[in-house]
């Protein structure tokens, strides 16, 4: 299987030079980090998949600038990952050779198409003269790999190397789709640390943090990502559903601007892992693109509420970007939905196989104008029946994530987030990163816990809404206990769905006259 590594780092306390460490398994370099800090590192690099067996593991020194260099190594563990299917090269850049160029003596880097060939291209230096404001110095828009801390580098999460973008630098990867349906790129982000000696011929102070890029499918531009403070943060973006052997270029391109002060974007452990068959589209609110509030887009997946369909001016739905009334922030991507009072979001769905899904989502508040908007509820329904509600009282987005009931392949069925607004007032929620995802059969939804007994009054009736049979321990209907199999075919004015229960014989009461 396929293992991670993982060692507590630092340098040596009496001396304060960096030493370069390099991790060897079974006669194969995984990785190289270097301790810059009397404080310990957690080191985390992932091996590549073996066969169960023994291995040698060895940390070895590598010696090549003058100085006494200590490491101090503590805390080794070599833990099982389950394996995601991920489907790029190389996703962390430890095989990218050999690092020949030096900032500030220590971090080693190396810039552009030198580069390429294994598995990632990386785009050229291109350095602008800037003249704006008085200025006179560079800005250089490249992409590369970098190790080791440093200038503008932060200590990489997997493994000891990382991908960098200086403005806008560009860096592309090749993948094949093995079967058709939707993935995701995930990847570890941060903003550059420092100041920059390659911007402004190193004269000009800048801040490298909170650089902007692009996640580019085949060129085109499908998730905008502003990159935080100079410590990594995980990040998602849901790619176009594919075809069976589909090959497609995932690019992150760098949007800061040639001829702007130079932002710096560091990126690593990139995967692109599949989500599952395309049930939803555009769960990510990206279409039609816009720069503020719309309401009521027409042309989108999404179907969605205007004032006119509701009859009250405030009970509409639509899509925004960040720092609008609707939502403080995106969490995904560039835009998000959003929904006010009793407006709705909706979209009719089919689904490609028989069997149990689960509706994963972020939701959050809206929190203009003191928090007066807060407490908005909205329920998540398929076909009108409810699976699920949520509150929202916070700008912070949460995940929520719902199992749908039993559905049949190919039959069109409509999801949709429904506002209640129980609370009443001008109340709204915002929506982001819908998920459809197949529930494994192992984790099939157990809808009765051992040792519930129901109790069903005169004229109510029970859902079984799953798929065959499910154990139950007593079920009593009209004030009359019943064994045995149970199902709407057997009792069709108590019983809907297209489950069956199977209920034990409680006991034979006898009447003697």
């Amino acid at each position: 299987g396929v293992y991670r590594l993982t060692f507590a780092h630092a340098r040596r306390t009496s001396h304060v030079l960096p030493h370069l460490l390099e991790v060897v398994f079974d006669g194969v370099a995984v990785g190289k980090v270097e301790a810059n800090s009397d404080l310990f590192t957690r080191r985390d690099i992932r091996l590549p998949y073996h066969e169960a067996g023994s291995y040698s593991l060895m940390f070895r020194g590598v010696h090549i600038e003058a100085g006494d260099r200590t490491s101090l190594i503590d805390d080794i563990r070599l833990e099982r990952v389950e394996e995601d299917g991920n489907l790029v090269q190389d996703g962390s850049f430890e095989e990218t050779g050999d690092l020949t160029l030096r900032l500030n003596s220590q971090a080693r880097y190396e810039i552009g198409s030198v580069l390429n060939g294994r598995g990632w291209t990386f785009s050229d230096a291109v350095t602008n003269l800037n003249l704006s404001g008085g200025v006179t110095g560079t800005n250089i828009a490249a992409a590369g790999v970098a190790e080791d801390l440093g200038g503008w580098m932060v200590s990489p999460v997997a493994g000891g190397r990382a991908a960098f973008l200086f403005g806008n630098g560009k860096l592309h990867t090749t993948v094949t789709f093995p079967s058709g349906g939707v993935y995701r790129v995930s990847f570890l982000g941060a903003g550059g640390a420092g100041g920059s000696t390659l911007s402004r011929s190193g004269t000009y102070p800048s801040v490298n943090a909170r650089h902007t890029l692009d996640v580019t499918f085949d060129g085109v531009k499908i998730a905008p990502i502003r990159l935080g403070p100079p410590g990594y943060q995980p990040y998602e973006v849901t790619l176009p559903a594919v075809a069976q052997g589909q090959v497609a270029v995932i690019g992150f391109e760098g949007s800061t601007g040639t001829n702007s002060y130079s932002r710096i974007g560091l990126i690593d452990d990139v995967r692109v892992t599949c989500v599952g068959p395309a049930v939803v589209q555009e769960g990510g609110f990206e279409s039609p693109v816009t720069s503020g509030v719309v309401i009521a887009p027409s042309g989108a997946a999404w179907s969605f509420t205007s004032a006119a369909d509701s009859g009250d001016p405030d009970a509409k739905s639509g899509v925004c970007v960040e720092r609008q009334p609707f939502t403080f922030a995106v969490p995904m991507g560039r835009q998000a939905g959003w929904l006010q009072k009793t407006a709705s979001i909706r979209q009719a769905v089919t689904f490609p196989e028989d069997g149990y899904y689960a509706v994963s989502f972020m939701a959050a508040a809206r929190t203009e104008g003191h928090y007066v908007h807060v407490g908005h509820d909205f329920a998540l329904t398929l076909n009108g029946a409810a699976v699920g509600t949520v509150t929202t009282t916070d700008y912070l987005y949460e995940r929520y994530t719902f199992r749908l009931p039993y559905v049949k392949a190919g039959v069109s069925y409509l999801l949709a987030f429904q506002g209640l607004n129980s609370a009443g007032g001008d109340r709204s929620s915002a929506l982001d990163d819908v998920r459809v995802t197949r529930v494994p059969v192992m984790d099939a939804y157990a809808p009765f816990p051992e040792g519930l007994a129901i109790d069903l009054a005169e004229g109510a009736s029970l859902a079984l809404d799953f798929a065959g049979t499910q154990p139950l321990h007593a079920l009593r209907i009209g004030g009359r206990y019943v064994s045995g199999t149970v199902s709407a075919a057997t009792h069709p004015a108590a019983i809907t769905g297209t489950g069956t229960l199977l209920l034990p014989n409680l006991g034979t009461l006898l009447t003697l006259q």
